[in-house]
């Protein structure tokens, strides 16, 4: 399946996915979030590349206790702050194209349709648009 996405909800299901694949599971639900995350890494980290560009653009570096400099939205006030938050809009409403296969809900269950993970629903909401209920 072919899907248009936008970076924002390609940022949020990489970091649900990343979060999900912690835990063990069946070889075959291994092998879909996996592939599924691969094809999401490059734009996530291209997208916190530019965000990080941002913060360096808007906002005040602080100094971590061995000197090097780091950025923090926290950093970023005022009227800064409202053009920062204009520019990475326009990066999370950008759109990717994405080809992927849903997940069958049903792999998220053993072999006696008992759920094999808990899920969170803070997760769930993450990655749901990649689920088939269906099956």
């Amino acid at each position: 399946m072919q899907e248009e996405i936008t970076i924002e909800q390609a940022v949020n299901t990489y970091e649900g996915l990343v979060e999900i694949s912690k835990r063990p599971f069946p070889i075959k639900l291994s092998y879909r979030i996996a592939k599924i995350t691969n094809k999401l890494e490059k734009d996530y980290l291209n997208f916190m590349s530019h965000r990080f560009q941002l913060f360096k653009k808007y906002g005040d570096p602080i100094k971590d206790p061995k000197g090097i400099e780091t950025y923090s939205v926290d950093n970023v006030s005022g009227e800064r702050r409202e053009k920062f938050e204009a520019e990475r809009k326009i990066l999370l409403d950008d759109t990717i194209s994405i080809e992927y296969e849903k997940i069958p809900l049903n792999l998220f269950q053993d072999k006696d349709h008992q759920p094999e993970l808990l899920l969170e629903p803070y997760l769930f909401c993450k990655i749901e648009w990649l689920l088939d209920e269906t099956s």
